[in-house]
């Protein structure tokens, strides 16, 4: 009789596990962002049929990240911080993938969420914090009046993670932890700034070089800019002049483009087709001074310096003997 009750809690036992299935809990998974950058959030299960995914914030079941039933999204009851923001990679779900990719991570992401993922047969659910960092607004800034120049970044959190370090090409220098940095140019031609962030690892670079040239009045010249970097598809180049005041001369965000040229220079500048470089014609006194090239990309600012001199003409009378 105790063997046939037995037998009978056991088959019931088995039946409720057929039903109900396996729960897993993972362990709560860190990754770090970068603010305005996109992330993946993690979260694997084991493949089954009738996938059902949640993604929601802990304590707060009515804050959907995501939500995925029958194959499909379904946003309806998605959280309004989040749409148009997330997205499941639908072809890797039968493989037991629910990552989230969360994109133009703000500062008010950072927070724990949970994936839940159901199945016909088992449940998952897995906590992700995300911790989100800043760096970005990193310039650099030639002061000609002053001879020096300001490397600086204006948002990187978290506070303390910024380090700045000046080399030249006479000397390679070490860091300093501070967000805003200047540097006299003194005899140097050219000089380095780099900013680091350590918690992201990742780095900024700013270059600043000084050049020469002569040309003769009423002649041209060629004003060459430092491309020694891969500008990428995001980058913009800007030319000026530095008196009392900047002057701008032309600009372009797309080398194979024509540079946007300056009523004042219009018809004096003419630009190399694809690289940075202007040829100023019909040249006069007005035109001593010093040139600046500006190319920006995501990760570096890359300044060129030309202090241009103008000889007067002279003229010769030949006179036949």
């Amino acid at each position: 009789m105790k063997q046939q009750r037995d037998t009978h809690t056991c088959n019931t036992i088995l039946r409720i596990l057929t039903v109900f299935g396996c729960f897993a809990v993972h362990e709560q998974v860190d990754v770090l962002g970068q603010l305005h950058k996109d992330i993946i959030l993690p979260c694997t299960f084991t493949p089954g049929e009738d996938v059902v995914i949640h993604w929601y914030k802990p304590n707060n079941h009515k804050r959907f990240l995501h939500i995925y039933i029958k194959g499909k999204d379904q946003l309806e009851k998605q959280d309004n911080t989040y749409k148009g923001r997330t997205e499941l990679f639908s072809s890797e779900i039968n493989n037991g993938n629910a990552s989230l990719l969360l994109r133009n991570i703000q500062e008010s992401d950072a927070n724990q969420y949970v994936c839940y993922v159901g199945t016909y047969t088992d449940k998952t659910e897995a906590i992700v914090k995300l911790n989100v960092a800043a760096f970005e607004e990193n310039s650099m800034e030639y002061d000609a009046q002053k001879d020096s120049i300001r490397c600086y970044t204006r948002k990187a959190t978290p506070a303390g993670s910024v380090s700045i370090t000046w080399n030249t090409d006479k000397d390679v220098g070490k860091p300093e932890q501070t967000t805003d940095s200047s540097l006299e140019i003194n005899s140097s031609s050219i000089l380095q700034c780099i900013i680091h962030h350590s918690v992201l690892k990742i780095s900024w670079t700013g270059k600043w070089e000084k050049k020469a040239s002569n040309a003769t009045e009423q002649e041209s010249v060629k004003l060459g800019c430092d491309q020694s970097t891969d500008l990428g598809s995001n980058y913009s180049v800007t030319w000026s002049k530095n008196s009392s005041q900047v002057t701008e001369i032309a600009s372009t965000n797309n080398l194979s483009e024509p540079f946007k040229i300056t009523d004042f220079y219009k018809n004096r500048v003419h630009q190399t087709p694809g690289q940075p470089v202007l040829t100023l014609q019909d040249l006069h006194n007005e035109d001593n001074g010093v040139y600046q090239c500006t190319i920006k990309t995501q990760s570096s600012i890359s300044i060129t310096v030309i202090n241009l001199s103008i000889t007067h003409c002279k003229y010769f009378l030949h006179l036949s003997a």
